[in-house]
């Protein structure tokens, strides 16, 4: 008798396991053409000032993974930045600089976090600022380091490959 209880208990319990909600761990991730090359391009780094975490910066380079920006004249990206505790995450206003190879950018503009180059990136923050940055391409260089810099909190470097 017991044993038959037991089964049926498992098997009550897998019918509704089966019929749980699904996991949305991922659902920051979305599912396009473009993911594969974007997942790629795209990298996360965190600057640490006296053992807490202070800045979450996401930077994508755009070359490789849209056509709207495939070209031989700029080296393009979309960088987001989140300051914790912090409700302004302005580049500019909170004196962060950024540098590729140690150049400046040519153009830095601020795009809205619905705007169609943010919804391209497989990884946001829905709490940062996302900024798209545009550096003259310099041809032999095959390897391109974005730094972000703060005067208080450091630098952090996103490493990419041409």
């Amino acid at each position: 008798m017991k044993k038959n209880i037991l089964i049926s208990a498992l098997i009550i319990s897998f019918v509704f396991i089966g019929c749980a909600k699904r996991n949305d761990s991922l659902k920051g991730f979305k599912n396009t053409n473009q993911s594969p090359m974007a997942i790629q391009y795209t990298k996360k780094r965190d600057l640490i000032y006296n053992g807490s975490l202070k800045v979450m910066i996401f930077g994508t380079y755009l070359n490789k993974i849209s056509k709207k920006y495939e070209t031989d004249k700029l080296d393009s990206f979309v960088v987001g930045i989140h300051i914790k505790n912090q409700e302004n995450h302005d580049l500019v206003k909170n004196r962060f600089r950024v540098t590729l190879n140690n150049d400046k950018p040519k153009t830095m503009v601020k795009v809205s976090n619905d705007s169609d180059i943010v919804e391209i990136i497989p990884l946001k923050n829905q709490w940062a600022d996302y900024y798209l940055i545009h550096f003259d391409n310099k041809k032999d260089v095959t390897e391109l380091n974005l730094r972000i810099i703060h005067p208080v909190y450091g630098s952090v470097s996103l490493n990419f490959q041409k």
